[in-house]
């Protein structure tokens, strides 16, 4: 974190925190409001579809120094899942993290024999963590 805390991500305060690149692509500075839009939770109107929108507060930045900086923010769960208009019933994504990243091989071993739907970094950031590994070597 470069500025501010994720304990300030209460439930019911619609506070976000952004990469560093995302927030100056923006150009949002703390206390600023910052509308989140979804389309996965669109209504149908007679004007058409509206997708689902609400305004969040800035409440901190973080850094990771990688092109995430740029595509991801946090939010609290149960913010996130009113903004997607998903009961607490239907569940939430996750995310878990590794402190080695190469052992999500057992990992997702574990997950596919629990009925749980998976996709793990290799799917997405792959490339990135395969050159990380060879430069290591």
């Amino acid at each position: 974190m470069m500025r501010g805390s994720l304990d300030s991500l209460q439930p019911g305060k619609y506070h976000i925190v952004l990469g560093r690149t995302l927030a100056r692509n923006l150009k949002v500075r703390m206390g600023d409001k910052v509308r989140v839009i979804s389309t996965q939770a669109s209504q149908f109107t007679p004007l058409g579809r509206v997708p689902s929108q609400r305004n969040f507060t800035v409440v901190g930045f973080y850094d990771t120094g990688t092109d995430v900086d740029e595509q991801l923010f946090l939010a609290n769960i149960k913010d996130v899942g009113r903004l997607l208009k998903r009961s607490s019933a239907k569940g939430y994504d996750s995310r878990l993290y590794l402190d080695d990243p190469y052992s999500i091989s057992e990992v997702a071993g574990f997950a596919a024999n629990s009925g749980v739907e998976w996709r793990d970094w290799r799917a997405q950031r792959g490339e990135l963590f395969q050159a990380v590994k060879w430069n290591a070597i």
